[in-house]
């Protein structure tokens, strides 16, 4: 029954959310997320922890602007680190003192945070408004492999003065470097090594509630489509705002939000993802997206093929196919680590087994020893640095 009240909770919110975009892509995000505290960025965090963070934009050839963190390290080995879906840079220092970016810097490593078109940070064009320009959302994961990750990568290689970096990617982080290496063979070889963090490429065998919304996802998109729906919980957004208040309630929100709905999404896990990591990432996530990124990711679920975007009766114009092309993974050539958890609703074992065999230099391949470990452990657990940090260092410290 809660669980029940929870999901018509949820649904009343998007409906609210989805009501201010029946205008044109009006700018609804200077309502009620005004009346919440803010949260600190990245920059911030590192801040304070005593670490100096340094601040980046760059365009990409499509005229996004995209911003990005640095924190300089004592030798030249630039480590870049790309969030996942509805993410942003704030994923990898969340978990602070514990977390990958702060450990990393301690040790020495000039580590790069990147930012997707869409987020939180990146949320600028040079000629689009967001708030009025529907072509704005016009993307998905293939525009942020194509076209983000070799801006973010080319700006990191010039101002470290590198010829290569190493990698750490979480979930979409992991799917546009793949693309990035199967469309765009030049950048294999400014990769020297990638930690895949729950990789995705393909969704054919999800868990939890994900089956049902891949599968049910061509009729919420029509839906959506027909009330101009294009951002998905952008970070200043209505919708954010009040799930923020219900899932910050002490105790209840933790027991609703995760427990009762988000842990259908992930995989369960209490023990090492508690009530005040959840509260610190509900304060951050979810930070935006376009309605087409995650539609392209059920597509992927629903013609379990990892290929790009199916436009259906459109696919000949675009294409010169029926149907769309598939991400050859064996052109892949850069060194991979695949890092997965038993407990993972979305990056299942299933499905990074069809990755490990599609790819053709994967020289490490972890299920991590915790039973329970979930999509977001990798992120934010309790014990990190014990199940899944040493062995990311490991691999960073071979190249």
């Amino acid at each position: 029954m809660i669980f029940l009240k929870l999901k018509l909770l949820f649904t009343f919110i998007l409906v609210n959310d989805v009501v201010s975009y029946a205008q044109p892509l009006a700018d609804e995000s200077k309502v009620l997320s005004k009346l919440l505290p803010p949260v600190p960025s990245f920059a911030e965090i590192a801040n304070k922890h005593g670490f100096k963070c340094e601040e980046y934009n760059v365009t990409t050839s499509d005229g996004y602007i995209l911003h990005l963190f640095r924190i300089p390290g004592e030798v030249k080995r630039p480590v870049f680190l790309m969030h996942g879906v509805l993410d942003t840079a704030d994923a990898f220092i969340l978990r602070e003192e514990d977390s990958l970016a702060l450990t990393l810097a301690r040790k020495g490593y000039d580590v790069w945070a990147g930012n997707n078109r869409g987020n939180r940070y990146s949320r600028h064009h040079v000629t689009l408004n967001p708030n009025k320009d529907t072509r704005f959302w016009n993307y998905t994961f293939h525009e942020m492999g194509t076209r983000d990750l070799p801006a973010m990568i080319d700006l990191v290689l010039d101002r470290t003065g590198q010829s290569q970096l190493s990698a750490v990617a979480h979930s979409e982080g992991t799917t546009i470097f793949y693309v990035l290496g199967a469309t765009k063979p030049e950048y294999n070889s400014k990769i020297k090594v990638l930690a895949s963090l729950a990789p995705i490429a393909h969704l054919q065998h999800t868990r939890g509630i994900l089956p049902f919304l891949i599968q049910t996802a061509p009729q919420l998109n029509i839906i959506l489509e027909d009330l101009n729906y294009q951002e998905v919980v952008g970070f200043n957004s209505n919708i954010r705002a009040l799930i923020r208040w219900i899932c910050e309630v002490p105790g209840t929100g933790y027991s609703l939000c995760y427990e009762g709905l988000i842990s259908q999404l992930i995989g369960f896990d209490t023990f090492e993802l508690g009530p005040k990591i959840f509260t610190t990432i509900i304060e951050h996530y979810p930070a935006g997206t376009s309605k087409k990124n995650l539609l392209h990711y059920a597509q992927v679920g629903r013609r379990k093929s990892f290929a790009q975007y199916d436009y259906g009766i459109g696919n000949i114009r675009q294409y010169g196919s029926r149907t769309p092309p598939e991400y050859d993974l064996s052109k892949v050539t850069f060194d991979i680590g695949l890092y997965l958890g038993a407990n993972d609703f979305v990056s299942t074992i299933k499905d990074v087994d069809i990755i490990k065999k599609q790819l053709p230099n994967v020289v490490d391949y972890q299920i991590l020893a915790y039973p329970l470990w979930n999509h977001f452990d990798h992120l934010y657990a309790k014990d990190l640095p014990k199940y899944l940090l040493r062995h990311v260092l490991k691999l960073l410290r071979n190249y």
